[in-house]
This record gives C-alpha cells, structure tokens and sequence, in this order.
C-alpha cells in the first residue's frame, strides 16, 4: 500500500510538472497584454450580447445597421459611452429610450470609436 502511495504521489508530482510547463507554453503563445486587441466579435460578447444581438431585438435594439439610424457617429460613440448624457441632449436618444421602455443602457467609457465601430462592423456583416 505504502508503494501505491509513493508512486501516486510521483504521478501526481509528474503530471502537475507537464500540466505547468504546457500552461506556460500556451501563455508565451498568447499575446500579451500590451499586445493583444480583442476582436470584434470577443468585445461583442464580452459587452453587448447581454442585451443586444445583431440581427434581431433582444433586451435593446439590434446592433444591426445601427450606423445608419444615428445622425452621425459621434452621438453614437457619446451614446454607447453615455447613453444618459445624449438622451437629455437628443431627439433620437430620447425615442430609443422610450421605446425601450426606460431602459438605460449600461456605460461601456473604456471602449475606443474603433472598436465600437468593430463591433458594428461585426453585427453588419452577414454570417459565413
């Protein structure tokens, strides 16, 4: 039993090595943090999805075209940032979140134009 034991402990020892060193290879394969720009589809799960999908309306809008029904893409950029600031300011604003019964829409301050533009791009594009 006392064999059993030892050579348990020289497995799991083993086994804990080979499970490092591939953990730690895979890390030199990802990007680093300084490097890596998460994609537009990443950014979309990761932000949107909770409340939107591309193509249909969930808990807010489609993503789906929303280039085209804003005046220009700043109030979009200011919108996705703070929603709030642009509904006091304007009309379109104001309608969305009517419709949306009220609903206001969670501050994404940390996402750039081009990535919000990322992940428009990725709601527009039509699935391969």
């Amino acid at each position: 039993m006392k064999n059993i034991t030892v050579a348990f402990f020289i497995l799991l020892a083993s086994c804990n090595n080979n499970a490092t060193k591939k953990d730690n290879e895979i890390v030199k394969d990802v990007a680093t943090p300084e490097t890596y720009k998460p994609t537009a589809e990443i950014l979309f799960k990761a932000n949107c999805a909770s409340c939107h999908k591309c193509g249909q309306d969930y808990t807010g809008p489609a993503l789906q075209g929303a280039v085209t029904r804003w005046k220009n893409k700043d109030l979009l950029y200011a919108f996705v940032r703070n929603s709030q600031a642009v509904i006091a300011e304007d009309e379109y604003a104001k309608a969305l979140f009517k419709k949306w019964n009220g609903t206001i829409m969670t501050p994404f301050n940390d996402l750039s134009n081009e990535q919000i533009d990322g992940i428009l791009q990725y709601c527009d594009t039509p699935v391969q």
